[in-house]
């Protein structure tokens, strides 16, 4: 690109408000990893007066599904083979993707951008391990035995040489699979959870899988992994990671999800009142996944200005999916409509479930009918939060937080209740724990982060008009600074022959 289009792509980008200038989709082996590199995502140059920096979004379950990017939060100006995409192994998805929130901070405001980055896996034979033309693993009936998982079945490429390590471990603390069975060991058959063991010990350690559940897939998984290192191939350990396939005799294939003929997908809620989504309105049921694991996608909200869904650990945000763990929970909830009404109005949402499988169910509609308010409280239009970098400070104004009452707008005060963990509360200056919707019009209210090692807090506020009293919590998103010790990552020495030269990488 040649520099003069490329300054012309940036100052139309910062004008639109935007902080990324372009991305690429990245590709990664099936149970391999792969480094972004620079151009892979590439964002407006920051100056000194501002920093940049990106998170990964955790809370949206319909990405990163059979992988994950590493750190969770970064520098916008990264460094080469810092930011790794890690795939898990598993063979049902040939695509993914990654949920990125990238900000940008000055002295005085943050600016953010939500974006996604698209993966594509491609289905290549593994270096390490080796199942092509051995036994397949097979459970001959249900609640039976499967054949041994030994060098008949799995098998690992690797220098025999004494300085040569090869290591395959397996652990359910890091994978809901095997979802219809566990393995066991040895002649009494004890059932193990997690197992690390040389790829020598692995193959001789008179594993099987036991199958315990059904209904059930015709297949199941043994999520392994696999770590070499071996000096004369590279420096660096080779990661391989393998979803071993179990067939199970007679069960049939995996059925997708569906809606639950308990629920009754409708709901009613009060104009500016965040409502809880409760599991009695809306779930969905399968019999090869636990009904916890189910992941929810919002395929089509209200409209522009019906409202939308939160996860309570972070309401300022919309989210585009949940599990059915966060419903059962009281997690999710419906933010209606920041705008007056004066009749009642009903919206229409829709989901798609999945499974562990990633089958979806058909579109299960939910029904929202918005009351228009009858209150004279005070009620808060308004409640987006803070986001700042680490030791920061910003202004809480009416865009970050609008409190409406309808007949006494003048005498509503806000008032500190808790809270405030890693900063303060300031007007003009001077530490606070009172003021009024002048104040916060007029941007004389800050909060001030103490700079320390935390992540979010947040105030509870009382809000009283003198007559009605509502209470709410501000929540505050605190983004680290690199500003953190250099940490050793890996230091395993070198070994090398008189008069050798040998590269020392990274």
């Amino acid at each position: 690109m040649d520099f003069e289009v490329w300054i012309l792509l940036c100052l139309i980008v910062t004008s639109a408000g935007q902080i990324l200038v372009s991305k690429k989709e990245i590709s990664v082996d099936i149970g391999r990893s792969v480094f972004l590199r620079k151009d892979d995502l590439v964002f407006v140059d920051t100056t000194k007066k501002s920093e940049c920096r990106v998170e990964v979004v955790q809370n949206d379950p319909i990405t990163q599904r059979v992988g994950r990017l590493e750190p969770t939060i970064f520098d916008c100006s990264f460094h080469p083979n810092s930011i790794q995409y890690i795939h898990g192994g598993s063979p049902l998805l040939d695509k993914d993707k990654v949920k990125l929130r990238v900000y940008r901070f000055s002295d005085s405001s943050t600016v953010s951008q939500t974006f996604h980055l698209n993966v594509q896996i491609a289905n290549t034979s593994h270096e390490i391990v080796i199942t092509r033309g051995l036994r397949p693993v097979v459970v001959p009936e249900f609640n039976g035995l499967s054949n041994p998982i030994d060098s008949s079945v799995i098998r690992f490429y690797f220098s025999g040489k004494s300085n040569v390590t090869c290591t395959v471990s397996f652990s359910s603390q890091r994978s809901t699979w095997p979802i219809a069975g566990h393995i066991v060991e040895g002649e009494g058959k004890t059932s193990v959870d997690t197992m690390q063991k040389s790829c020598t010990d692995f193959v001789y350690s008179k594993l099987y899988y036991q199958h315990v559940q059904s209904p059930n897939p015709d297949v199941d998984y043994l999520p392994l992994t696999v770590e070499l290192h071996d000096p004369d191939i590279s420096d660096d350990v080779m990661i391989e990671r393998f979803y071993l396939p179990i067939h199970i005799k007679g069960a049939l294939p995996n059925s997708p999800p569906r809606s639950s003929f308990m629920s009754i997908y409708m709901m009613d809620v009060n104009q500016f009142i965040l409502s809880t989504l409760l599991p009695g309105v809306i779930s969905a049921e399968d019999y090869e996944t636990n009904s916890k694991d189910l992941v929810y996608n919002i395929t089509n909200l209200p409209n522009t200005n019906g409202g939308y869904f939160v996860h309570l650990d972070d309401h300022t945000l919309p989210i585009d999916s949940f599990i059915q763990d966060d419903l059962d929970h009281h997690r999710i909830a419906y933010q209606p409509p920041s705008t007056s009404q004066s009749e009642r109005r009903v919206f229409e949402a829709k989901f798609t479930v999945f499974d562990s499988h990633f089958a979806s169910s058909l579109p299960i509609v939910l029904h929202i009918a918005v009351r228009p308010s009858a209150t004279n409280a005070p009620r808060v239009a308004i409640n987006k939060g803070l986001v700042l970098l680490e030791g920061q400070s910003r202004q809480i104004t009416i865009d970050e937080l609008s409190i409406l009452d309808p007949d006494n707008a003048n005498s509503v005060s806000l008032y500190v209740l808790g809270g405030l963990k890693y900063g303060q509360l300031l007007k003009n200056k001077r530490s606070t724990i009172a003021m009024t919707l002048e104040d916060l019009r007029r941007g004389l209210i800050s909060y001030q982060h103490d700079d320390s090692d935390s992540t979010n807090d947040h105030v509870q506020f009382r809000i009283s008009d003198g007559q009605h009293t509502i209470m709410i919590n501000f929540p505050i998103i605190i983004i680290p600074k690199d500003d953190s010790a250099p940490y050793l990552v890996n230091n395993i020495g070198l070994e090398t022959n008189e008069g050798e030269t040998k590269r020392i990488s990274t």
